[in-house]
């Protein structure tokens, strides 16, 4: 007896670039939960359907796959089992890589490195691109990210480098899909920061901009520039430590 060994990703993390880009073109195509999990198992195993994949035997239904040179039969309920482990795919989002454009240098895909400016920067055109879906806020926030080797970070430079971006639309897809793996990845490394009500995402970019930074300038806005150079990670814990701070004073408080 042959025994056929079938591999797939386990997690977001495991994913390859190329997967990744693969998994983005069934986001964009709109498919079923049925139909994205099936196809994303096939792809990912190196499975086929065979031609006579729907064919029924007494009660059950069976699909006929090949794999390699190797033939082999799944009933519905093994199939329909197989495809559920991918099922991270469609029910949640996580860390996973950040995507190489050319000769682009990208973003540490934890965004260790990346400073407050930039986040920010970035942050705004992400949520613009939510709200609107409109391209050229995803442009503008991959430029943000994505820049030329021994180049620094220069937000004069964001429009102009958007407006040359030629990618694909799977690649737009999966950059976006990587950002929203990434912050929800920070949302749980630091979820005193993003649960704080100052941090609401509703409340206007300019004004969450200049909360952060009243609240980490010690009252000095001409720091403000250096704080903006201070790396994102940085910024958070820094955040986070002082919300926790400030909430067991006020529990002292009321006792």
């Amino acid at each position: 007896m042959t025994t056929i060994s079938l591999t797939a990703p386990r997690s977001w993390e495991d994913l390859t670039q190329k997967q990744l880009e693969f998994v983005s073109k069934c986001y964009l195509k709109k498919l079923t939960r049925e139909e994205f999990l099936s196809i994303c198992f096939l792809k990912f195993t190196n499975c086929q359907l065979c031609w006579r994949a729907n064919k029924w035997q007494g009660i059950k239904r069976i699909f006929y796959l090949k794999h390699k040179r190797n033939k082999f039969s799944l009933t519905a309920e093994e199939f329909g089992s197989f495809c559920e482990r991918l099922a991270f795919l469609v029910d949640s989002i996580g860390l996973t890589t950040a995507p190489k454009i050319g000769k682009l240098i990208a973003p540490n895909y934890q965004l260790y490195e990346v400073t407050l400016d930039e986040y920010l920067i970035a942050d705004t055109h992400y949520l613009a691109y939510s709200a609107t879906e409109k391209d050229e806020h995803l442009s503008k926030m991959i430029a943000t990210l994505w820049r030329p080797a021994n180049t620094s970070f220069n937000e004069d430079n964001i429009e102009r480098r958007a407006r040359k971006l030629r990618l694909k639309p799977e690649v737009k897809k999966a950059i976006y899909i990587w950002y929203s793996g990434v912050k929800a990845w920070l949302k749980e490394k630091y979820p005193l920061v993003f649960t704080n009500p100052d941090s609401a995402s509703d409340i206007p970019g300019d004004e969450r901009i200049m909360g952060l930074l009243r609240m980490l300038n010690g009252g000095k806005p001409q720091d403000n520039p250096e704080v903006l150079k201070t790396q994102i990670h940085e910024i958070l814990f820094e955040l986070n430590q002082r919300i926790e701070e400030n909430q067991k004073q006020k529990r002292y408080a009321t006792k």
